[in-house]
């Protein structure tokens, strides 16, 4: 419930107790309307009349009217209570509205089931959207989803990862390195191995990194070739 305080006054309240007793013409009707003491809602009324500084109700025996302050200042409380219950009714809806999260498209089933109970968990209610490198980008733009997981530059980012080499063979053996990667005398006769980039490591901060080791292990296997060639033609 939406409280504003003005001065002493919580103006919402007050001018919901103005509203329900004009509407029906009586401080009895109208507190029972809202739920509420007639004598809470007198006083909220008399608190009103007093921060704007005029009656704004003529109590009498047998009815309540409205005083001529009293109509002119009736649209506005109105609106004001209107507008206090859209507010209170768009925060409702907005702490049950789930959370549109846009993913990786090559995350599984299983790992995004584990992070919706995770964010219930928390009280969030997560709702993934897989999605391509670029396609997330555009959903957060245009403002489909609220948040999105993206591969940004390690100074730009949130969290960050040790770059490594995941083993397609062996998916629980960890990561693997450029480097070991090179052929060995034993290897020579075999196809060289290759580097899977999938799309969510084929941007500009991991793809360059990857091409200045793949040419710098390269280099290093040409150098050792040449060094073990010019030691076999010394003379001994």
């Amino acid at each position: 419930m939406l409280v504003w305080h003005s001065g002493s006054v919580d103006l919402v309240a007050a001018c919901r107790a103005f509203v329900n007793v004009s509407e029906y013409g009586s401080f009895t009707v109208g507190a029972a309307v809202a739920r509420t003491a007639q004598s809470v809602v007198s006083r909220r009324v008399a608190a009103l009349e007093q921060r704007l500084g005029e009656r704004l109700l003529v109590r009498s025996a047998r009815a309540v009217t409205l005083t001529p302050f009293g109509r002119d200042m009736l649209p506005l409380a109105q609106q004001l209570v209107r507008l206090a219950d859209r507010l209170d009714h768009e925060a409702e809806t907005a702490r049950h509205r789930p959370l549109r999260l846009a993913v990786p498209a090559v995350c599984p089933t299983g790992a995004l089931a584990h992070l919706i109970a995770q964010a219930h968990d928390h009280g969030i209610l997560l709702d993934p959207r897989p999605a391509g490198p670029a396609e997330r980008a555009d959903l957060v733009m245009s403002r489909q989803v609220r948040a999105a997981l993206l591969a940004v530059a390690p100074g730009e980012a949130a969290w960050t990862v040790p770059l490594g080499l995941a083993v397609a063979d062996d998916p629980g053996g960890g990561p693997i390195y450029l480097d070991v990667l090179r052929p060995g005398r034993a290897d020579r006769a075999r196809r060289p191995r290759r580097v899977w980039v999938q799309p969510e490591d084929d941007v500009q901060h991991v793809r360059d990194r990857l091409v200045r080791l793949r040419d710098a292990e390269a280099l290093m296997g040409q150098v050792a070739r040449r060094l073990r060639d010019h030691l076999r033609s010394e003379p001994v």
